[in-house]
């Protein structure tokens, strides 16, 4: 672990994959199915990970990004989503069949998405305590401010040498 000096941090939905929204996808899931959508919310539910109903294909820029940084021997490729943890073997599922695989894989565990990625991160930096550099990859434009401003208090603190994050713009950016 002393060699570890990056974390590279990479968000699942819209940003490595893309996965289907609520409005395209309660309308696909009706046309496959035949049946509405039987629930209330669509991040929770398992079935918005269903690839019997729904193409997911990859981000082919952040998929590139991510070949680089796994091929970087002081780096941690970490997948960090909002999604809740009783879908970890849906989302991972989805990344195994498209051959990603990570060092850590990390998940919603309660709260906002924002705030429970900054708490992981936090936790990240304590496990490798000689990482002096995050890279994060992420689609969410209204957390990015946030992640901006934590990242640049984990520098002026002394912690970190450098915090960068790239905005992943999903539209026709699919392989």
């Amino acid at each position: 672990m002393e060699k570890i000096k990056k974390l590279s941090i990479f968000d699942f939905d819209d940003t490595l994959v893309n996965t289907p929204l609520p409005d395209y996808g309660e309308i696909k899931y009706k046309e496959v199915t035949g049946k509405e959508w039987p629930y209330q919310g669509w991040w929770s539910k398992k079935e918005s990970l269903d690839t019997d109903i729904f193409d997911m294909p990859l981000n082919k820029d952040v998929h590139s990004d991510y070949l680089k940084e796994k091929n970087n021997p002081d780096t941690v490729v970490v997948m960090l989503t909002g999604r809740i943890i009783k879908l970890a073997d849906y989302v991972k599922k989805i990344l195994d069949e498209k051959g990603l695989h990570f060092d850590e894989y990390r998940y919603n565990m309660g709260g906002s998405t924002d705030k429970s990625k900054m708490k992981t991160m936090e936790q990240l930096l304590e496990k490798y305590p000689n990482v002096v550099e995050i890279q994060c990859w992420d689609d969410r434009l209204e957390h990015i401010p946030i992640f901006e401003q934590w990242g640049k208090e984990q520098c002026l603190s002394g912690r970190l040498k450098d915090f960068s994050i790239t905005v992943v713009c999903s539209d026709n950016n699919q392989i």
